[in-house]
């Protein structure tokens, strides 16, 4: 007669033989043994590191944020909890201050003022992959784009495809033409930007883009309502 395990001890077992066969493998090697030992031992005193300062930093601007506008019900709840630690998963893999604070400002975003979106999980990995560089990118199309709803020109007009062009958005971001053009296309990449040139004369790839929906929508999750009392994170 077979015997019958659910996945859930399949995995248990699966994780004890793993255990078990790095454990044979460090003791057949003592010296090599010692120094994996220390990297993982190593490993882990970063992990608890880099948890501490984010929950301690965390819980430092959560007080600064005025008790009225926190939603006590949603921070009780499930989803915000399973936000917390997905948050959490994604602070062990990295060490930068900028990324940490972006979650840290997320979460407190979401206390007060819960962002209803399907696309939350997606967003999270894009602030790992992209830079705050290209997050001023972002902006810096944004704010164009709402410059072009806002006046009556024509998008063929010359002053206007002046400032669509990426040689005219570098000098206005202070930044390398060509580096412009490589965030470009990562963004558009991760659909967070869209190339608009094509079929445009005189026009290369990347050259002229706009940011799209998704792009928009990814700025308003990391940022939060504008309208909403939270502190700055500097």
């Amino acid at each position: 007669m077979g015997i019958n395990m659910d996945s859930k001890e399949i995995d248990i077992i699966g994780d004890e033989i793993a255990v078990t066969g790095r454990n044979m493998l460090l003791n057949l090697a003592p010296g090599v043994g010692l120094m994996v030992r220390e990297l993982i031992e190593c490993r882990e005193r970063i992990i608890q590191k880099r948890i501490n300062y984010f929950v301690l930093g965390f819980e430092a601007f959560l007080k600064s944020v005025d008790p009225k506008c926190i939603d006590k019900t949603y921070i009780e709840c499930e989803d915000y909890n399973d936000l917390f630690y997905s948050i959490l998963q994604r602070v062990l893999t990295t060490k930068s201050e900028d990324k940490i604070k972006r979650f840290q400002k997320i979460l407190i975003n979401e206390a007060v003022c819960p962002y209803s979106s399907d696309f939350k999980e997606t967003f999270l990995d894009l602030i790992l992959r992209i830079n705050e560089d290209q997050i001023r990118v972002l902006n810096y199309y944004r704010n164009l784009r709402k410059e072009l709803k806002e006046t009556s020109q024509g998008e063929q007009s010359p002053e206007v495809l002046d400032k669509i062009r990426s040689f005219w958005a570098a000098k206005c971001l202070n930044m390398d033409y060509t580096l412009l053009k490589f965030y470009n296309q990562d963004l558009i990449s991760k659909s967070l930007l869209s190339d608009d040139g094509m079929g445009r004369l005189n026009t290369e790839a990347y050259d002229i883009v706009k940011i799209s929906a998704f792009g928009l929508e990814f700025l308003e999750f990391i940022e939060g309502d504008s309208e909403m009392k939270t502190p700055s994170l500097g």
